[in-house]
Parts: structure tokens; C-alpha cells; sequence
């Protein structure tokens, strides 16, 4: 089932498919997913706030919007009309856009990839710091595992290799890049990434709801710490850092 066959509103470009018997995929035709990303998103907010009856979850990737609903409480037709009514419409009542800056400690044990990620780009360490630490991130969507931060916004020209063996642990914190990307992995895991630092600021807190303090959207600025500033801030949540 595509949009076309039960909405006279389809955009050109919006495609909404089943995606098994209770769910449909959203995506966007003819452009690169991180063109995508804000109309998606910001599709994926508006639908969140009409809290239609019979959705069960809504979550936005990077390039795709997964809707789970209930056919016995809305209509897979009625639930296509919604979503194209919702393409482009405003947002009442959104969230603003917050700014995470986040203390890093960067190299060393904490960031055993920084120096050959460095020579990769051309950089020296400290170029490679003061690149990574004055960008902007926009965190594009929460990922695996833990709803960690996956970030864009890469200051550097050329993609950045993975791993060509994955670790079996990589501790929580650890900041990592990879292709045009970053992460924080929000706990231990293994992972590919390459590994550029730590922060010591806690990601994620299943006591609390929701568990993370960000949304895709906002952003992360990196500033780089001593190890000594680090340790202080130990147990300090994500966003509680002024």
C-alpha cells in the first residue's frame, strides 16, 4: 500500500507503506537522508502532538518515521490521510531546540583512535580537538544501544573509516566517530566507532521518564576537559552541565 491509493494529498515525494499488519514506514523519495531528516522529524512531532487514538509509537530514524497503531481502533486509510494533513501543517506547542554542551576528555586511554583518526583527516591532534570541539552537532536521531545520540554535523571534509575490528567492550561515555557521524555510547558496549574521547557525564538513567535528557533536534557542543575537571563531574547527567 503506497499513500497514493488512499490520500489525494500525497505529496510527490512522501511515500507511506505497510510495513506488516499494525505498522507503516514513512519516508521520503528522491533525496538523501540527511535532507530528509527535518521534514521527517518534524512530521514525526506534529503526529506525536494530535495523540491520535489507535497509535501505539512513533519513532523517527534518520531517514524513515515507523508508526505502530492498533487497526482496531484507526484505520490504516484514515491513518494515511492524518499523516499527509500533518506533512508541512505547524506544530503547536513544540519543544525548543536545546544545546547540550558536553565536557570531554579527549586522547589517551579515553580516546585510543583520536591520533589515527587525526592522520587520517591530515590533522594534527590539536586540529583535530579544536575541529571536532567547535562544531555543532545536531543529534539526528537516538540509536542502538540505549537510545544513544547519534550526531551529524561532521566539520570534516572526508568520511572517517570504522574500526577494522570492532571492540567487544567499549565503556559508557565514550565519544566516537564514524562516515560523517558521531555517537556517545550511553553504556558499556561493543562497538565499531572509533574512539576520540570520554565524557563523564551520565547519558542515560532508566529511573528516570523518559531515560535521556535530549530529543533528535537538539544539539552538542563538546569542550574539551582536564581529567581532573572530568572526575568532578562524574554522575552529572546529560544536559545537567551548565
Amino acid at each position: 500500500m503506497t499513500a497514493a491509493a488512499v490520500s489525494p494529498l500525497r505529496t510527490a515525494d512522501l511515500r507511506v507503506e505497510d510495513y506488516g499488519d499494525a505498522a507503516v514506514m514513512v519516508t521520503v523519495d528522491g533525496v538523501t537522508a540527511t535532507l530528509a531528516w527535518p521534514r521527517l522529524h518534524a512530521l514525526a512531532g506534529r503526529l506525536t502532538n494530535l495523540d491520535i487514538a489507535g497509535i501505539e509509537g512513533i519513532v523517527a530514524t534518520f531517514d524513515s518515521i515507523l508508526i505502530e497503531f492498533d487497526p482496531r481502533d484507526v484505520a490504516v486509510e484514515t491513518l494515511c490521510e492524518l499523516i499527509h494533513r500533518s506533512d508541512g501543517s505547524p506544530i503547536e506547542g513544540g519543544r525548543e531546540v536545546v544545546t547540550h554542551r558536553v565536557p570531554m576528555i579527549y586522547g589517551g586511554d579515553d580516546g585510543p583512535d583520536l591520533s589515527s583518526v587525526a592522520d587520517e583527516l591530515g590533522l594534527t591532534d590539536a586540529e583535530f580537538v579544536e575541529c571536532h570541539s567547535n562544531a555543532l552537532w545536531r543529534i539526528a536521531f537516538l540509536g542502538a544501544p540505549a537510545g544513544a545520540p547519534v550526531h551529524d554535523g561532521s566539520p570534516f571534509a572526508d568520511s572517517i573509516a570504522r574500526c577494522t575490528q570492532p571492540r567487544l567492550r567499549v565503556p559508557a561515555g565514550s565519544v566516537a566517530v564514524s562516515g560523517h557521524q558521531g555517537v556517545i555510547y550511553p553504556i558499556d558496549t561493543p562497538g565499531g566507532w572509533r574512539l576520540v574521547g570520554r565524557t563523564p557525564l551520565t547519558v542515560i538513567d532508566i529511573a528516570k521518564d523518559p531515560h535521556v535528557g535530549y530529543v533528535p533536534g537538539d544539539f552538542i557542543r563538546f569542550v574539551p576537559v582536564s581529567a581532573d575537571e572530568a572526575e568532578s563531574l562524574i554522575g552529572v547527567p546529560m544536559g545537567g552541565w551548565p
